[in-house]
């Protein structure tokens, strides 16, 4: 195929877009070519974030897509490549066809005038003619086969002048000898003739979260991380396709990363490769499980923490590297290790949950830039920022506020292909919606503003991309010198002009379908736990459970599985109230207490997996038994111990006693037990009392009974000394 530059239109005029009225038609069916291009959603991205989606309607295929347009930004003295993929669309060989190149000289001076031309809502322009190329062989029904127009930037006669550049339409159009246009298909040109354009800023988000997680299934949780994370899997796509482009920021939720460490040698390597992947980085952590924000929001309560204690670092002295071991050897200790270093201060709502309500409650637990996709969106005749500040009441939010159209052109271009097209045609069409990217862009470098805005894209969470198609798309922002690709951390710390916008919701309906109630009461029950759990040395080990669980039910990747939902909060409940019932008092019998001193005995159960120590304190309901103190004990795993309490007696009467189990902070952890103490403190007294009475009558009885009787006659006279004869 032999490229002709010409300065008419070839073939009859071909290259005339307006004028006929078979054009009209053709313009109908060939601008199919990119959903978008027509302003309706693409078959790619009829779900935002995933990818094609295979239903009973095909796709009427275009006869010519423009696919590629190099070089990105076109200088003076540049040649330019531009190709497309030509479809004989009719029933009939296209026997002698004929491709011709055409080009619009008049600026696209809006984001609107170029959604008008890509849509062919825009009539009143009509291209020059630049080139032509002959196919070699007839083109069959049904078959496609790619040409390319090579020109130099002279022939595309455009003014060299720096106040003439911007985008350009571009049409090529496909026809023949007997049958006249077949088809025509719309594309862009970036003329930038003095080379010294200001770049615009582009920032791209991209979350790396998993299937609903399940703590009380860890198991099947685990295999459905490794379906993902698979060569082909939805997270293995997006980890290979973003790897190697670090100005690309992700957030990632640690609890997914963790348990891929703890799983299969497959989710292993997964996880290693994020972890490689995440070093240098902008890296932002959601909060474990990524719970929605929005049902948090509405019940107001803060995302759970981690109760574990944190990971032990490499540089402490009691690290097991230090005895040989790596961090290959420990995954899971690396996946928490680096999932520490992660930032913490930015929230990334459920699509379409974003609100005033959910702004505030992110300031409070120092989430300070919140992902806004639905609301803040520019009104002005020029783009608005990516961010805006958002003063609340717990302080100013940072509103990162995606592009809309770019968010929809980037996924249309990272997807798969659509399967209801040929292979070559569904390939085409996601390279033409990347020129679509690239021109809106361009238009936006143009626009009459003091500081070109800086712009963000946020992928939804079940995004699935073509990881070759990703790495393209990111390599082409990365090389075209009218973008500057950086990471979400730029855009944050970096002032932005004021734009008018609209407004923010105040709420918004979470993707929890949960009652704030229901909420509030699953929060309440981790907070008992953890309190109770004070009694133990790791208190972690207790709550971690209920609060991942708790955390878990509200996962935004639940979606709307209420039941599964209600289902992992009942299983929290549970281990909460078996939990707390692990601690208990030994029903003993009645006391009796004759004394104004003494210790009453204390028989308390450990059914705990753990030891604990607790304070046994009694509380008298009457005045008459003062307590003295509050003894401590620790009990092993599955043991019991008698305690003794010391107390003092005043009076006598039956006092009921009621036992309490303390931790730390005085905080009750075991059901309280009652039992009565009968109080008889002078019989002490008394006893002693009498009984000293008895042993006086004794004594003195026995002295008066001995005067009483005298001498005994019994008794012998005194021997005297025999008188002398």
């Amino acid at each position: 195929m032999a490229v002709r530059r010409t300065g008419r239109p070839a073939r009859g005029g071909g290259a005339r877009v307006l004028g006929r009225t078979g054009l009209r038609a053709a313009i109908a069916a060939a601008l199919v070519l990119a959903p978008l291009s027509l302003g309706t959603p693409p078959a790619t991205a009829a779900v935002p974030g995933s990818g094609p989606v295979a239903t009973d309607e095909v796709t009427p295929t275009p006869a010519v897509v423009v696919t590629q347009v190099t070089p990105t930004a076109v200088g003076v003295d540049d040649d330019v490549t531009v190709s497309a993929l030509l479809t004989n669309t009719t029933d009939e060989p296209l026997e002698a066809a004929h491709a011709h190149l055409g080009v619009v000289r008049y600026r696209l001076s809006s984001r609107e005038a170029l959604r008008g031309w890509a849509a062919g809502e825009v009539t009143t322009l009509v291209p020059t003619p630049v080139a032509d190329v002959d196919l070699d062989e007839p083109l069959a029904p049904g078959a496609s086969r790619s040409v390319t127009f090579e020109v130099p930037a002279s022939d595309l006669r455009l003014l060299p002048y720096p106040e003439s550049s911007g985008v350009r339409g571009l049409v090529v159009t496909l026809a023949d000898d007997a049958r006249g246009q077949v088809g025509e298909g719309r594309g862009f040109l970036t003329w930038a003739p003095s080379g010294d354009a200001d770049p615009v800023r582009l920032s791209i988000l991209v979350p790396v979260t998993g299937p609903a997680p399940d703590p009380t299934d860890l198991p099947g949780w685990t295999t459905q991380i490794a379906s993902e994370t698979a060569v082909g899997g939805r997270l293995e796509r997006i980890v290979a396709g973003t790897a190697g482009t670090r100005n690309v920021s992700w957030v990632v939720d640690p609890a997914l990363v963790e348990q891929a460490a703890s799983g299969t040698p497959e989710t292993v390597a997964w996880s290693t490769a994020l972890l490689a992947g995440a070093a240098g980085r902008d890296v932002f952590a959601t909060d474990r499980y990524d719970p929605d924000l929005a049902a948090l929001a509405a019940a107001d309560v803060a995302p759970l923490a981690d109760d574990r204690e944190p990971p032990v670092s490499p540089e402490q002295p009691d690290d097991p590297t230090d005895d040989g071991e790596t961090p290959a050897d420990d995954p899971v200790g690396a996946a928490r290790r680096a999932a520490g270093s992660w930032r913490t201060d930015l929230a990334l709502p459920a699509s379409g949950t974003a609100s005033s309500q959910l702004l505030e409650a992110a300031a409070r637990v120092g989430r300070r830039l919140v992902v806004v996709d639905d609301g803040l969106a520019g009104t002005g005749p020029t783009t608005a920022p990516g961010s805006t500040t958002v003063p609340t009441a717990a302080g100013d939010v940072t509103a990162l506020v995606p592009d809309t159209r770019l968010d929809e052109l980037f996924v249309a271009a990272t997807s798969a292909l659509d399967p209801t097209l040929p292979a070559a045609v569904a390939s085409a069409t996601r390279s033409h919606d990347l020129l679509l990217l690239l021109a809106e862009l361009a238009t936006v470098a143009e626009e009459p503003v003091a500081t070109l805005p800086h712009l963000v894209v946020a992928t939804d969470r079940d995004w699935s991309p073509d990881p070759t198609a990703l790495a393209h798309v990111l390599s082409t922002l990365g090389e075209d010198r009218l973008v500057d690709l950086v990471p979400v951390s730029t855009l944050a710390g970096t002032p932005q002009a004021a734009a008018s916008r609209d407004p923010l919701p105040v709420s918004a309906t979470p993707v929890a379908s949960l009652r704030p109630s229901t909420v509030a009461l699953a929060w309440g029950r981790v907070g008992d736990i953890r309190k109770f759990a004070e009694v133990t040395p790791d208190p972690g080990l207790l709550s971690a459970g209920p609060a991942a669980t708790t955390s878990a039910a509200l996962s935004v990747a639940w979606g709307d599985r209420r039941p599964d939902r209600v289902r992992l909060l009942e299983a929290a409940r549970d281990e909460v109230e078996e939990m707390l019932a692990g601690i208990s008092v030994v029903a003993g019998s009645d006391i009796n207490l004759i004394s104004d001193h003494g210790n009453l005995p204390i028989r308390i159960r450990n059914d705990l997996p753990v030891s604990i120590a607790v304070g046994v304190a009694l509380v008298p309901d009457d005045p008459r038994l003062n307590v003295l103190d509050v003894p401590q004990a620790t009990l092993e795993p599955g043991t019991e111990q008698s305690v003794e309490v010391p107390v003092r007696a005043i009076g006598s009467g039956d006092v009921r006693v009621l036992v309490r189990l303390t931790g730390p902070d005085g905080v009750v952890v075991a059901e309280p037990y009652a039992f009565d103490v009968r109080v008889r403190a002078e019989w002490e007294t008394v006893g002693t009392a009498v009984i000293a009475g008895l042993l006086a009558l004794l004594v003195l009885g026995g002295v008066v009974r001995t005067i009483r009787r005298g001498r005994s006659a019994r008794r012998t006279a005194p021997i005297r000394p025999m008188e002398d004869a």
